[in-house]
């Protein structure tokens, strides 16, 4: 009796010890996820401010053509600057939003592979407990 008592007592504290590292892991874990999304943040704001200056840039360049007197006589050679011009703005904006896109995806595909752990663990735990529990009622 005395010694079945002390291998419960040993395996319930190696459980202990399990569980506290396993959340140890997972503190650790939730840090470098807000880590990553303060980094993502930072990036979103960055290209938020980059299209902005580009507005800005374009809303200026269109002012000072309409203030020349350009805007009803461009030459062929200005139409086809701006159209390559445009054509590659277009490029990096659907760059852009690709990557975006790529980045929330993965961000949301991290987040469901956390709550699965989670609940594996949740699972983990009951099963623990019922074990417990049948020990306990067959003495």
């Amino acid at each position: 009796m005395k010694e079945e008592e002390e291998e419960e007592e040993e395996e319930e504290e190696e459980e202990e010890e399990e569980e506290e590292e396993e959340e140890e892991g997972i503190e650790e874990e939730e840090e470098e996820e807000g880590i990553e999304e303060e980094g993502i943040e930072e990036e979103e704001e960055e290209d938020i401010e980059e299209e902005e200056g580009e507005e800005e840039e374009e809303e200026e360049e269109n002012a000072a053509a309409a203030a020349s007197g350009l805007s009803g006589e461009i030459s062929f050679k200005t139409l086809k600057v701006e159209m390559k011009r445009n054509n590659l703005e277009g490029e990096k904006k659907k760059k852009k939003k690709k990557k975006k896109k790529k980045k929330k995806k993965k961000k949301k595909k991290k987040k469901k592979k956390k709550k699965e752990k989670k609940k594996k663990k949740k699972k983990k735990k009951k099963k623990k407990e019922k074990k417990k529990k049948r020990k306990i009622l067959s003495y």
